[in-house]
């Protein structure tokens, strides 16, 4: 039986439901929880096992976690989030009852994961779990779509369960980023997520988000203030392009690395050039968390809101190919605003030569590879727009159309090679991958859709 089978032609809310309904039935574990990324070849689809990655380029971390489990459960609560709240808004506009037992089965699969470190006294972590057990490893993108699910799902649960989504969970997880002044340890390397400029833009507005829940659940004012004192950093919600432009013009900071040299769109504008990979994607954590407080939070900040808003898509869809989907690498001139492919061969095996500084054969070369994950986001990224900061972002609903009414099975892919040429023989896996966000994405832009009375179908 082919379990997922999604064509262009289909409509946009056939292509929700499909999804939706594979992601309900087959998409979890037998122990209840949910899985990340799947082997995608053709009709097959499956979790992943070990003879998936034999001859294939890998890479280590350090728990010594195998490729097979980093790829079933890497995003396992990332994935279980954006389920939890699509189905629930699902819930909202049509009082199906399978929208409840798909909800009831995301949060189990995220209360599983909160209590494997609950039961370590680590009370607000979801960690990745790999193999199913805890880690140590989780980063912060993964509590952005959790806390609004949960915040989602309290209307619609049994009291027990509101009750521990109320008074435990929501709480809980402010607290852990707050007490440990949010600094975590991902893929070994450890790091401050809030006071670097790239992670305040990406995930502060997260955070502020789950301290103002934690406020209006509790009442208590250290929640509020660490929201607002948080909510300092993020101002006035710059996205990071628009920082290292300052920079440039400020300090004469360059951007380029020197090994990319030669593979400039124009030599002559090395100096105003910006290497990006999973940069642009990281725009939606901001943007969803924006589009909550806009809509949650009494905050003279809204108007503010809205033009960031607009801003983070108009950067968000910098990096979209003529047929929608969206590169993963990417050179931007931070001049003028433009977003051009990144394409270099391997050089060397030598890792000082990589693109970037991970060990793994994939970041020794660029090419015209595209990203699942990040086509998704500016969907929905579009959508938001539109809702909040519709005067500033013009044809933002047809582009969230757009992308998803291209959507097939192709491109519900984590790596999408858009002519079968940009992926050395020893990465070639990385074309066979579900991705993790893209079929639950889409339901949930659909649902937030119709919840908000907008039909894309139309």
């Amino acid at each position: 039986m082919k379990l997922i089978n999604v064509n262009a032609a289909d409509s946009i809310k056939t292509k929700a439901q499909k999804l939706e309904r594979f992601l309900g039935e087959h998409y979890f574990h037998p122990g209840g929880m949910m899985y990340a990324m799947w082997y995608f070849n053709g009709d097959e689809l499956r979790p992943f096992v070990s003879r998936d990655f034999d001859g294939m380029a890998t890479f280590k971390i350090k728990a010594g976690t195998s490729m097979e489990a980093l790829h079933n459960n890497e995003n396992s609560p990332y994935n279980a989030g954006q389920f939890l709240w699509s189905q629930c808004l699902r819930y909202e506009v049509t009082k199906d009852d399978e929208a409840l037992r798909y909800a009831a089965k995301a949060f189990r699969s995220l209360d599983l994961n909160y209590r494997l470190a609950e039961d370590r006294g680590e009370h607000g972590f979801f960690c990745k779990p790999y193999n199913l057990v805890y880690s140590t490893e989780t980063s912060p993108d993964q509590y952005v779509p959790i806390a609004q699910g949960l915040w989602e799902y309290r209307k619609h649960c049994d009291r027990a369960t509101r009750q521990r989504i109320e008074q435990q969970m929501l709480p809980a997880m402010s607290d852990w980023w707050r007490l440990r002044d949010y600094k975590i340890v991902y893929f070994d390397h450890e790091g401050d997520w809030l006071r670097h400029a790239d992670a305040r833009c990406q995930y502060g507005p997260s955070y502020v988000v789950m301290h103002v829940m934690a406020h209006q659940l509790t009442g208590k004012q250290e929640y509020r203030d660490e929201a607002d004192r948080v909510l300092e950093f993020c101002l006035p919600f710059a996205w990071r392009h628009d920082l290292l432009r300052e920079q440039m013009l400020n300090e004469g900071k360059t951007f380029w690395p020197e090994r990319l040299n030669g593979y400039e769109y124009d030599a002559s504008r090395r100096k105003y050039l910006h290497l990006d990979w999973e940069n642009y994607a990281a725009i939606s954590y901001p943007a969803t968390a924006l589009a909550w407080l806009i809509e949650n939070d009494d905050t003279s900040n809204q108007p503010l809101m809205q033009h960031a808003l607009a801003n983070y898509l108009r950067h968000a869809r910098q990096p979209l190919t003529e047929d929608l989907m969206s590169r993963y690498w990417n050179q931007t001139d931070l001049d003028t605003g433009k977003c051009y492919p990144l394409v270099r061969p391997r050089i060397s095996t030598n890792r000082k030569d990589y693109i970037v500084d991970f060990d793994w054969n994939f970041c020794a070369y660029a090419s015209k590879i595209c990203w699942g994950e990040a086509t998704a986001r500016v969907a929905d990224i579009a959508l938001l727009a539109h809702r909040h900061a519709t005067g500033f972002s013009p044809g933002a609903l047809s582009l969230c159309r757009d992308i998803l009414r291209r959507l097939n099975d192709d491109r519900l892919r984590w790596f999408i090679d858009p002519d079968g040429k940009q992926l050395m023989p020893e990465d070639i896996w990385l074309n066979r991958v579900l991705s993790s966000e893209v079929p639950a994405a889409t339901a949930l832009t659909y649902w937030r859709a119709r919840a908000w009375n907008i039909d894309l179908d139309a």
